[in-house]
């Protein structure tokens, strides 16, 4: 009986050809490691699956919209969430858009932040493809490389040398190169960075689609964006109105804007819109948006009254127990040890929340602080509703899938009666 191959030998043996490749089990080379905050929880969700998630290192995002709504905004705030992780910042600008006041508005730290200006697929091309060689090099003789996160500011702004050339010369031609380039760009880079653990955070136009039979908005620049990105975020916005010393001292009316972020695309999570607000004299509260899943099942915040003991024995005195069916009792012990019995009767109309971690009754408009939504309460959304809620169903056997197919027959069938 002639000798089996086993796959184990196989891949020892492919691994002498290319040792990028490998038993998955053991590979690195596409794996997250960890996820960089977008600075706004529910967004976190949106592209991971939880809260604790964000923008995937490894891996290219798409952050695309419209003017004004909130490209570059989310970019800074990414850069200083990975700062905190320990990464430096590589900031290509093709819109000289960016300087050193405006970063240090955002918190980010200029000593760790290089600005690159670029003009065209050309040139980012060849300055990601050196950057690249030169971390490959260093790491091929044992040197620890930097954490480095690379952002493009924006990829539809890039103009291609035909462009300029043509400009020079006068030339009315249309360009017809630019697509080419983009994928040659993203061809290129988009393994090597995914080797090297840089994340790539790239913002881009878009624009109203014209002669299509879906209404909407479509990205700029081709397929190399709409291919290579594993996620593509989609913003549109809306003014908001918000009260404010600052903001009635100066006769403002629009305070800031709602944000609508749909995926377009996404690897990670189910493509589920969420909002967030972006003021311009607050910034992005990173607790906004949470407030449709808040509750006292999910996390013990919810509208209405909160009384004691005595409180409650008042409130039911007199009462058949058939009609005591609002408050709910619960413990709170304090920081000092002391223990005492208290309930909530919730009341949607009320105009204040009770939160049980506190064993308090505070103003809503408290409740978008780390008081209130602290560490543990993120934790507690993040697993009784945001992951069930976003995370992609683990199919597990082709058994599964055809139940879930089966089930949408029989739903298109119900459909035609």
């Amino acid at each position: 009986m002639a000798k089996q191959l086993s796959f184990t030998d196989l891949d020892t043996a492919l691994t002498k050809v290319n040792d990028k490749g490998s038993i998955i089990t053991i590979n690195t080379f596409s794996k997250i490691d960890e996820w960089i905050g977008t600075g706004n929880y529910l967004l976190n969700a949106q592209l991971s699956g939880s809260l604790f998630g964000g923008y995937p290192n490894s891996r290219s995002i798409c952050v695309a919209g419209e003017s004004g709504t909130g490209k570059t905004f989310l970019t800074l705030n990414a850069c200083r969430e990975a700062q905190k992780m320990g990464y430096n910042i590589i900031y290509m600008d093709s819109e000289a858009a960016v300087d050193e006041d405006i970063i240090r508005n955002f918190g980010v730290d200029p000593e760790k932040f290089r600005y690159q200006p670029v003009s065209t697929p050309q040139e980012v091309r060849h300055f990601v493809a050196n950057l690249c060689d030169t971390l490959k090099k260093a790491k091929d003789k044992g040197t620890e490389l930097p954490k480095i996160m690379l952002v493009l500011d924006s990829l539809g702004n890039l103009a291609t040398n035909k462009e300029r050339t043509d400009a020079m010369s006068g030339s009315e031609k249309k360009d017809m190169t630019k697509q080419q380039e983009l994928r040659s760009l993203f061809r290129v880079i988009t393994t090597d960075l995914a080797e090297m653990k840089i994340p790539f955070i790239f913002t881009n136009h878009t624009y109203a689609s014209i002669g299509s039979f879906i209404p909407g908005q479509t990205i700029s620049g081709g397929g190399g964006a709409i291919y290579n990105a594993s996620v593509i975020l989609q913003l549109s916005k809306a003014g908001l109105k918000e009260g404010g010393d600052e903001a009635a001292a100066a006769g403002v009316q629009k305070t800031g804007i709602i944000v609508t972020s749909k995926a377009a695309k996404n690897r990670f999570a189910r493509p589920i819109p969420v909002k967030f607000h972006i003021s311009f004299y607050k910034g992005m509260n990173p607790y906004v948006g949470l407030e449709s899943f808040i509750n006292w099942e999910n996390c013990g915040i919810q509208k209405g009254k909160l009384m004691d003991q005595k409180g409650f024995d008042k409130h039911v005195a007199g009462k058949p127990a058939e009609a005591i069916i609002g408050p709910t009792r619960f413990e709170h012990t304090d920081e000092n040890g002391n223990t005492r019995v208290l309930y909530l009767e919730p009341k949607e109309t009320a105009r204040t929340i009770v939160v049980r971690h506190l064993g308090a009754e505070l103003k809503p408009s408290e409740l978008f602080t780390s008081k209130v939504i602290t560490e543990e309460v993120l934790r507690e959304l993040d697993e009784k509703v945001i992951k069930k809620m976003f995370m992609l169903p683990n199919i597990a056997d082709l058994s599964e899938l055809e139940e879930l197919e089966m089930d949408d027959i029989i739903d298109d069938n119900s459909d035609e009666d």
